[in-house]
């Protein structure tokens, strides 16, 4: 079942109960609302919320992975701020499985609260951040991460 199937196509009909019916269909608008703004989100598409004016700057949160990379980032907070742009794809967001442990999915949601967003959009940060390393970076950052 899809959020789609979800919408109620109601029409009012005439009854005694007029109060009723007006506080059910501000309901049904309001649930309308909110699957089509999940329906957006799921397909990469802006959602229309008042929380989104905060992104995360990948190039400024290197500096906490990669030493020499300090001293670049000093100089870079006195010229103007850039975000980094991520490209997204043609075709819409696909569903995925991944095995996660109890630790990385404790991880993950303190990341997504303090920073205010979608734990399935901090994976995709990670994974176009991880992409754009180079093959020897790819490897040493590899090699310093230890999984048990």
């Amino acid at each position: 079942m899809g959020l789609a199937d979800l919408k109620k196509n109601s029409t009012p009909s005439s009854s005694t109960h007029r109060q009723i019916q007006t506080s059910q269909l501000a309901l049904d608008d309001l649930i309308d609302d909110f699957i089509n703004d999940a329906s957006r989100y799921a397909s990469g598409q802006e959602v229309l919320a008042t929380n989104q004016s905060k992104v995360i700057d990948l190039e400024r949160q290197k500096a906490r992975f990669q030493p020499e990379f300090r001293s670049n980032l000093l100089s870079n907070q006195q010229a103007e701020e850039t975000v980094l742009t991520v490209k997204k794809g043609n075709g819409p967001v696909r569903k995925a499985t991944f095995t996660l442990t109890e630790s990385a999915i404790a991880h993950l949601a303190t990341l997504a609260n303090d920073c205010d967003v979608a734990k399935s959009k901090l994976i995709r940060f990670l994974i176009e951040h991880h992409f754009n390393l180079s093959p020897e970076q790819r490897r040493a950052k590899e090699k310093s991460i230890i999984v048990e």
